[in-house]
C-alpha cells in the first residue's frame, strides 16, 4: 500500500483515498482548518453521530466515484497515546485493505507527538 502525507490544506477527497483522522468531540472539524474542503463531506456523519471521532470508530464514506473518505476516530487527544496511535493507524489500514484501496492520503490533526514521531507512529 502507498500512502502519502500531505502537509498542506486538501482541495478534496485524494483518488483514490483519504484518511481522515479525526479527535473526538462537536468540533473537530472547527480545530482542523485543513480540512475546510472536505467540511461539507464529513459535517453531516458527526451531526447526525454516524461518526465522533471516537476511539477506532471508522466510517468508510464513498462520496464520489472511486474515491473513498475514511473517517478514523482518534478518541480526545489528551488520551491519545502511541498505542492508540499506533492501533487507530492498523484501523484505517485494514479498512482501506478490504475495501481494496492501494494508494491514499492521509490527513492527520496536529498532535502532541510531534510530526515525524507521528509520521513514524502511522506508517509502522
Amino acid at each position: 500500500m502507498n500512502l502519502k502525507y500531505k502537509c498542506e490544506p486538501l482541495s478534496g477527497p485524494a483518488k483514490p483515498a483519504t484518511v481522515v483522522f479525526l479527535p473526538a468531540g462537536a468540533d473537530a472539524l472547527d480545530r482542523i482548518e485543513e480540512l475546510s474542503a472536505l467540511r461539507s463531506l464529513i459535517q453531516p456523519h458527526l451531526a447526525s453521530g454516524a461518526s465522533k471521532g471516537g476511539y477506532l470508530d471508522c466510517l468508510p464514506l464513498y462520496p464520489a466515484p472511486d474515491t473513498w473518505l475514511v473517517l478514523t476516530g482518534l478518541g480526545p487527544l489528551e488520551e491519545l497515546t502511541e498505542g492508540k496511535l499506533l492501533e487507530a493507524a492498523a484501523k484505517a489500514g485494514k479498512t482501506l485493505l478490504s475495501l481494496r484501496v492501494k494508494d491514499g492520503v492521509l490527513c492527520l490533526p496536529p498532535l502532541p507527538h510531534g510530526a515525524v514521531k507521528t509520521l513514524e507512529l502511522v506508517v509502522e
